[in-house]
């Protein structure tokens, strides 16, 4: 099954609630101010007004933090000058997935710190507060929650459909089968000739897809950045609805991915 990484916070949304930060940290580039004496915005400005956001983010984490990664003993003031620095390295123009993959300590690092998108509610409401108080392709300014420091980009809300047919190998992650990769290769290639050939995505998926979603016909709902492996999710938004892709390889096997919407 494609392996979904999920948004970091989905699911923490009941953990006690941290503060914004305070008038002494740096103000969003947003808001039009530099300044790192500036007042936050007003409360009213920080409500989530979309049913759902998209971002980026960077962690910094400290001793005491909820779900810490182990080996990490900077202080919480180690980690807000650190998530000030951070800041100021975007202000100056550098890449926040660099910085992320540099610098953050939770596990959407590896991706260059993208969480995709989130349903308003199901993210620490914090986190929520501070993207929705900032424009598309923004940054904030260092915030606390109760995982730490953030300073976190929001991006635009981009989803698609999506259905799959999944060939695996010996090897393959999650993978029981007994062939070999060569022979996972041919096979995906004769189940894309029966599909240009106009066979019916659906009913081919059922027959032959090694992926759990076989049953519905390869189905994997609606799909946004952040939640797939990368090479899935760069072949499936590289695709305009109705599009079919070529092989994909990824850790679990060979794809022929199919945007729905």
């Amino acid at each position: 099954m494609v392996g979904v990484w999920f948004a970091l916070f989905g699911a923490l949304g009941a953990l006690p609630a941290c503060s914004l930060t305070s008038s002494t940290d740096p103000a969003q580039s947003a808001s039009g101010s530099a300044d790192p004496n500036a007042d936050p915005p007003p409360a009213d400005s920080l409500i989530p007004v979309e049913a759902s956001y998209a971002a980026t983010h960077v962690l910094v984490s400290h001793a005491g933090a909820a779900k810490v990664p182990s080996g990490i003993q900077r202080t919480p003031e180690e980690a807000r000058k650190q998530a000030i620095a951070v800041w100021r390295r975007l202000e100056a123009g550098e890449s926040m997935e660099d910085l992320a993959r540099r610098f953050s300590d939770g596990p959407s690092a590896i991706r260059g710190g993208t969480i995709g998108v989130y349903a308003t509610g199901t993210m620490m409401p914090e986190f929520e507060q501070a993207v929705a108080a900032v424009g598309e392709g923004m940054h904030t300014r260092p915030f606390q929650t109760a995982f730490g420091w953030h300073v976190a980009r929001r991006d635009a809300v981009l989803e698609a459909g999506a259905r799959h047919i999944l060939i695996t190998w010996s090897g393959a992650a999650r993978s029981k089968s007994g062939r070999s990769k060569p022979q996972a290769l041919q096979k995906i290639q004769e189940i894309k000739a029966r599909l240009d050939a106009g066979e019916d995505f659906s009913e081919v998926a059922r027959g032959v897809s090694e992926d759990a979603t076989a049953p519905a016909g390869g189905d994997l709902g609606t799909v946004a950045p952040g939640q797939l492996i990368p090479a899935f999710e760069d072949a499936l938004f590289a695709l305009t609805p109705g599009q079919r892709s070529h092989v994909v390889e990824t850790p679990y096997g060979f794809h022929i991915i199919e945007r729905t919407r």
